[in-house]
């Protein structure tokens, strides 16, 4: 599955990426039609997948933009890694605690 964070989830099994492109298009159209703005900065994409087999990585883009491909994503306050773990989740609201703790002992 490819997660094109945050607005977005799209699936795609195969390694043709052209409807993974098709559907970004459309949703870039929509947007401008319904004079919205999809921020390009703040949308990336993400290949998640618990296996370890190699997939190369799609050249993706919103209008002009190219996406960034990258291996984890908040999304709505929680961090997605592209193994689909709470490592990362975890390990940040564990440091963000313990930063609140020692700022409260002070």
């Amino acid at each position: 599955m490819w997660m094109i964070a945050p607005w977005v989830s799209l699936h795609n099994k195969h390694p043709d990426y052209s409807a993974l492109q098709t559907t970004l298009n459309s949703q870039q159209e929509w947007s401008e039609e319904s004079r919205m703005t999809i921020n390009h900065t703040k949308t990336v994409v993400m290949h998640i997948c618990t296996s370890s087999a190699a997939v190369p990585p799609p050249q993706l883009s919103l209008g002009p933009h190219p996406l960034q491909v990258v291996r984890s994503a908040k999304v709505l306050g929680v961090t997605v890694d592209d193994q689909l773990t709470w490592t990362l989740h975890v390990t940040a609201r564990e440091i963000g605690s313990l930063q609140t703790l020692h700022a409260a002992q002070i």
